[in-house]
């Protein structure tokens, strides 16, 4: 190995506490900092909450920082007045948006709530 790589690979895991493993240290500094936030049915009830507050599913669109900013007003406004997981989190516990929004239509449908904001609107 070459002395050049070899100083990168050595500052690449290069941990400044001098304890050894960075990744032990901090676990063991800060034990909430590793462990999710965000579960299956915490996505769930954020899904259906945001359903109640704006009568539609949530889009990635809708929980997307960036895109909020880029539409701006309202949509930046929706989304700093809940606690939403970002988009990326909903694809990381359900792997696709169609499959958290499955989920949630299931659960919707299951509560007997069905589609009621639109039969109030249709009466």
């Amino acid at each position: 190995m070459t002395r050049p790589l070899a100083r990168a690979i050595k500052a690449y895991f290069y941990d400044p506490t001098g304890k050894g493993d960075a990744y032990a240290y901090c676990k063991a500094c800060h034990p909430g900092a590793i462990e999710r936030r965000w579960t299956r049915e915490g996505v769930l009830d954020a899904i259906c909450d945001w359903r109640d507050r704006y009568g539609r599913l949530p889009s990635s669109y809708d929980w997307s920082r960036t895109h909020a900013r880029r539409r701006g007003g309202e949509a930046l406004a929706r989304l700093s007045t809940g606690d939403w997981p970002p988009a990326g989190v909903v694809t990381a516990v359900y792997g696709r948006w169609n499959a958290a929004r499955a989920a949630a239509t299931k659960q919707i449908a299951q509560a007997g709530d069905g589609d009621r904001r639109s039969r109030e609107r249709r009466s």
